[in-house]
């Protein structure tokens, strides 16, 4: 097994970790985490498996998810009041890059909305997922995908030169129970952060790994196509941009930075 039941041990984890469930393969790993909350698992259960045959992404997108990666789900109470949900996968987008930059050097940017990217080549995403449960609370479920040990060779031809790893660019293999312990040692601290009302200090260090802001993009909506500069990005899923001395915000469409493929 590549992360063991123990893995998470000696670790000070306060919202994430309560329990670790590990598979050799599964369709996904967020399935997996809803079906472990229909089970009663406890908020912070953590399931990872070494090989998703039908991970996803946004907008029902395949997530490629080979062996060598970290493929895991998050099950977490919804946030409620105490902040905007939003905040949840760009926390997970966070902890990805200050993992990427703790063990690998890498020096990772978040593309809007939660992609994360270097040298713009995405090597990681992140998924959230929202559900009333039986007993009416509703809980999420924050799905990561990481190309640690990924070679691009593994990878479908058509997203070969689009993607990147640990590994293609470093030139070294990593410990994937390690990637895991400092994925959820900085997904805890975040999430712990935002629930102590921190949100001005996790808005700000959002900012300074974007990749976006400032930058010119194309957005697909129902009416066409739209080019104009990122001016402003809320945790609340909107991206606003200026065309022509006009600004409009738009929520939820297909954003891609010029000059870099989508």
């Amino acid at each position: 097994m590549y992360v063991e039941k123990d893995s998470l041990s000696g670790l000070a984890l306060r919202r994430v970790g309560s329990r670790l469930e590990v598979r050799e393969s599964v369709p996904s790993t967020m399935d997996l985490a809803w079906e472990l909350a229909l089970a009663g698992a406890p908020p912070g259960t953590v399931a990872v498996a070494a090989r998703q045959t039908k991970g996803r992404g946004r907008f029902g997108r395949v997530w490629e998810s080979p062996p060598g990666g970290l493929w895991l789900s998050v099950l977490l109470d919804h946030p409620g009041e105490a902040y905007p949900a939003g905040a949840v996968p760009i926390a997970g987008a966070l902890a990805i890059a200050s993992t990427a930059a703790e063990l690998a050097g890498l020096d990772a940017r978040i593309r809007w909305p939660n992609d994360c990217m270097v040298a713009g080549r995405k090597f990681a995403g992140v998924l959230a997922e929202s559900r009333r449960q039986n007993d009416g609370r509703e809980k999420l479920v924050l799905g990561a995908g990481i190309d640690v040990n990924v070679r691009r060779e593994s990878l479908e031809f058509g997203v070969r030169a689009l993607a990147t790893s640990f590994v293609e660019e470093t030139g070294r293999e990593f410990d994937l129970a390690a990637v895991l312990a400092s994925f959820l040692s900085h997904l805890d601290r975040l999430l712990e952060l935002l629930a102590a009302g921190g949100l001005a200090e996790f808005e700000k260090a959002w900012t300074l790994r974007s990749s976006t802001l400032g930058r010119r993009v194309r957005i697909e909506t129902p009416g066409g196509a739209r080019i104009g500069t990122v001016v402003e990005i809320t945790l609340a899923g909107g991206i606003t941009i200026e065309e022509g001395g006009f600004r409009k915000t738009y929520r939820g469409e297909h954003v891609s930075l010029l000059g870099e493929l989508a």
